[in-house]
């Protein structure tokens, strides 16, 4: 069976208030009812069923004892779609005889490759649960207060999860939106096996890099924008929990590359979209980016150059300190990172575009030339919006040799949007002229890098100088000028290699055509 659910964090102190929320009690049918449940999940002393994608549990409901077999399915914007096999028990201990699809079971035997499997994880709740209609859908709403035990430790668990028994994804939206009007709710991107692996293990969730969207290349224009946009949210999600806890500079760069590659996913598709709500999304992905890169250019700056300068050269005291100025900057912002990402304002937005992209709400529109589009194959428009970015770089590219600073700047930004593109769409046309498109194109692309990371640079070696004492200003200046003199240096060097970069990509043939 499937399991159709949006995941929800609450504070306890605001879980009384969200049960006595009016509109709750509108939706709601019937009486809450509260009861205790335990359970215990079990996988081999390896974990090998966690590394499949797996999850094994039986739980104790009151008399009853129910085991329950997950499996991990795509991230539907901003809700779970899993395989979900359950089954009653009689058991404290697991029997994958009850495994209703002999399949499944077969992965889970071949998983766990002959290990005995052993309890690891222990959940105890306290849920509240209420039946709810909302459009002529039904669906549960349970409250979930307790905690995830392992062995050694422990970790408190309070959480909100929507569940479709019945109807249109899109409610599951509806709802949660209703519900954020009236008490502070985040969105939540972790399973309770999940988080009890990482209690278990003490190794947070890794930062992801972008998924490829699935496409086939019969895929209709509609498909297409599914795909693409549910890939780009699904990047974003992945690495929320990673980007929040700071520890790993790779989760903020991932969620900030899944932010852009969502924006340039609307920007491509909008001559079939409506411009209704594109503009706010626009707007708040823009506001959600921008945050992100505040943290993300000193992670440039002061952990990938700072640092590794700092070190080389250990007796230049002027060079640590400012390294130790972009440090403390940095535990500002990402503090005030974790705040954007807890805030009522983040879990609107993914709220509303896990709403639009589960309704395919941009397929409310007039019909007209433009919205007929939808309906025909992808690769039509795919071809058109490939063809203008390519010749835009092209355009730039070919005077290569008489670009200024400013213009290498836009030849970049036009590079980017380009290979944007052509990994957004690159799933319609598979084959090997695709990749050689794709490999060059991210060649250049290196070679550009540079320039941006000299002029952040720039900028933020002026902030720091700022805020070190004015006794160290003056040493710390000159450190500065060596910082950027090295960050010029690698621009130098890397545009001393660009004109070669630049004839292999020009030499690539458009992979959109048939020719």
């Amino acid at each position: 069976m499937r399991e159709v659910e949006l995941k929800l964090e609450i504070r306890r102190e605001d879980a009384a208030r969200l049960l006595r929320s009016p509109r709750l009690r509108e939706l709601a049918e019937g009486r809450p009812t509260t009861r205790g449940l335990r359970s215990v999940y079990f996988d081999t002393r390896e974990l090998a069923l966690a590394q499949h994608g797996m999850a094994l549990r039986v739980r104790r409901d009151g008399r009853r004892l129910v085991q329950t077999l997950k499996a991990r399915g795509p991230q539907r914007g901003a809700h779970f779609d899993r395989i979900e096999y359950e089954a009653v028990a009689t058991s404290e201990q697991p029997d994958l005889a009850l495994i209703p699809d002999p399949e499944m079971r077969t992965r889970v035997e071949q998983a766990a490759a002959g290990a005995a499997l052993e309890p690891v994880i222990e959940t105890l709740i306290r849920r509240t649960r209420r039946l709810l209609r909302h459009d002529h859908a039904s669906l549960e709403l349970d409250l979930d207060i307790g905690e995830v035990r392992t062995a050694d430790a422990s970790q408190p668990l309070c959480e909100l999860e929507l569940e479709l028994r019945e109807g249109d994804p899109g409610v599951l939206y509806d709802v949660a939106l209703e519900l954020l009007d009236e008490v502070p709710l985040r969105i939540s991107t972790i399973s309770k096996a999940d988080l009890g692996y990482a209690c278990l293990t003490g190794v947070p969730p890794a930062p992801s890099k972008a998924p490829a969207p699935a496409l086939a290349p019969d895929a209709t224009l509609d498909d297409a924008i599914a795909a693409t946009v549910e890939s780009c949210l699904a990047h974003v999600l992945a690495n929320q929990v990673p980007a929040r806890l700071g520890q790993d500079v790779e989760g903020v760069h991932q969620m900030r590359v899944g932010v852009r590659r969502l924006r340039s996913a609307l920007r491509l598709f909008a001559p079939a979209l409506p411009a209704d709500g594109l503009a706010a999304f626009e707007r708040e992905l823009r506001w959600l980016g921008r945050e992100l890169g505040r943290v993300r250019d000193l992670d440039v700056l002061g952990v990938e150059r700072l640092g590794p300068l700092a070190e080389r050269r250990g007796d230049d005291l002027a060079l640590g300190q400012l390294r130790d100025a972009a440090h403390a900057a940095r535990g500002e912002r990402q503090t005030a990172l974790r705040a954007v990402l807890d805030s009522a304002r983040y879990t609107r937005l993914v709220l509303e575009l896990g709403r639009w992209l589960a309704r395919r709400a941009w397929r409310e529109q007039p019909l007209d030339p433009d919205s007929a589009r939808l309906f025909a194959p992808a690769r039509t428009l795919a071809a058109e919006l490939l063809e203008a970015r390519d010749r835009k770089v092209r355009s730039l590219g070919e005077k290569l040799d008489t670009l200024e600073l400013p213009d290498l700047h836009r030849l970049r930004i036009r590079v980017k949007r380009l290979r944007y593109a052509a990994e957004l769409l690159g799933g319609l046309y598979p084959g090997r002229r695709r990749d050689r498109y794709a490999l060059r194109l991210a060649e250049l692309q290196d070679r550009l890098g540079p320039l941006a990371d000299l002029a952040t640079a720039q900028r933020l070696l002026g902030e720091l100088l700022e805020r070190v004492e004015p006794e160290q200003r003056d040493g710390c200046a000159r450190a500065a000028g060596f910082v950027e003199g090295w960050a010029s240096a690698d621009v130098a060097r890397a545009t001393a290699r660009l004109p070669q970069r630049w004839e292999r990509f020009a030499r690539s043939r458009a992979f959109w055509t048939q020719a």
